[in-house]
């Protein structure tokens, strides 16, 4: 009686141990997989959710070429309040980029400045003097640009500082790369141009309409198809050979974390995998240990012990080794999160909680496969339970 009480454990010490070392290693893969699909839903979550410092939903970019570009560079005003007559676009403008575009790097300095005096390159975006209300970017000091600005320049406030200046508005610029003087007219925030895996980059923007290659729309946001084909009627219009070549902001924002959202489809499957995997090594262990532990089960319920008591002791094992799994598991899913996330210069913050939440999935898991053997064992007849042997 007493060596079976004692589950009988030199017989199967090695055995025993081999397969519960087995589980432990298969959950703590489980958890480990578990956690990283949490946190790469929340990063993404995290990058749709961002406030970019610009309206991006129901912005369409356009690219212009040949003929219409050279249209446009002649007729833009007139071209821009025929654009704006239908209802269903909000406002106009013209860009040399986009958000998520590599910006020319170029040279811009105070005109004051010594001439042994360094400053670092800034990013250069062209413009008129209707991007920043369809782009939804607000001015912090100063104005907006204008159509009687000649060369004139608005800052974000990371240039600002990279060019020293306390009082921005009025400062006479001038750009060394392309050798052009103006004065600062104004200054916005630091809006994401770039992905959000860079730290965001001293921005120029210049008052160049004539140079610019994109054709952005802001659209009201009913009727999308009408407005599209309205725009595409007015180019044909005074191009007919052009292409109508667009793509609409937010989808390509989203294309620049394809890789991120990708590996989250495999994390996933792989997930959905180790999990199953685990369920499976837990479910023959515990098959395993209600078998040898079957005698020790009868003796119990002989002596008195309840089914609730018989099911608690064997819950108790496997539970201590999902425990095993969640604390080894924890570490390793704090470092390789840390890795990923050190890849954006904007990210997530790793709390306690993500690592409590796939913990106790992973228990409840634990729980919900075992319940169905221990159960059978634990309403075991001690009788049949002493005769097995």
């Amino acid at each position: 009686s007493k060596e079976a009480l004692k589950s009988q454990k030199s017989p199967e010490s090695m055995g025993t141990t081999v397969r519960k070392a087995l589980v432990v290693f298969q959950f703590t893969v489980s958890t480990v997989m578990m956690t990283g699909t949490l946190i790469l839903f929340l990063q993404t979550d995290y990058i749709k959710s961002k406030n970019l410092g610009f309206s991006k939903d129901q912005v369409v970019d356009n690219k212009i070429y040949g003929e219409f570009r050279d249209y446009l560079r002649q007729n833009w005003q007139t071209f821009e309040a025929k654009l704006t007559e239908n209802t269903t676009i909000t406002s106009a403008a013209l860009a040399s980029n986009m958000p998520g575009d590599r910006l020319s790097v170029e040279s811009v300095t105070p005109v004051t400045a010594d001439a042994d005096q360094e400053f670092p390159s800034v990013r250069v975006m062209r413009v008129d003097q209707h991007y920043l209300e369809t782009m939804g970017i607000k001015v912090e000091q100063g104005r907006n640009f204008n159509a009687n600005d000649t060369t004139a320049f608005i800052l974000n406030r990371q240039a600002v500082e990279s060019l020293n200046l306390e009082n921005a508005v009025g400062t006479k610029v001038a750009n060394q790369s392309r050798d052009i003087q103006g004065e600062i007219v104004g200054t916005i925030d630091n809006f994401h141009f770039s992905s959000l895996h860079e730290e965001v980059e001293p921005l120029v923007l210049s008052y160049r309409p004539g140079w610019a290659s994109r054709l952005v729309i802001r659209l009201e946001g009913k009727n999308t198809e009408s407005a599209l084909a309205q725009v595409e009627e007015e180019i044909r219009e005074v191009s007919p050979e052009t292409l109508f070549d667009y793509e609409f902001l937010d989808s390509r924002l989203e294309s620049m974390y394809k890789t991120e959202f990708n590996t989250g489809k495999v994390v996933n499957l792989f997930s959905l995998l180790a999990i199953f995997i685990s369920g499976m090594g837990l479910f023959g262990l515990i098959t395993y240990t209600t078998e040898v532990r079957t005698k020790e089960i009868g003796i119990r319920k002989a002596l008195g012990a309840s089914g609730l008591k018989i099911a608690s002791i064997l819950t108790l094992d496997f539970t201590k080794l999902t425990l095993i799994s969640t604390i080894i598991a924890v570490p390793v899913s704090y470092y390789l999160a840390q890795q990923w996330l050190n890849r954006f210069a904007f990210k997530m913050e790793l709390t306690w909680w993500i690592f409590a939440i796939v913990g106790l999935a992973t228990l409840l898991f634990t729980l919900v496969t075992i319940s169905f053997q221990t159960i059978k064992a634990a309403m075991t007849n001690p009788v049949n339970a002493l005769k097995a042997e």
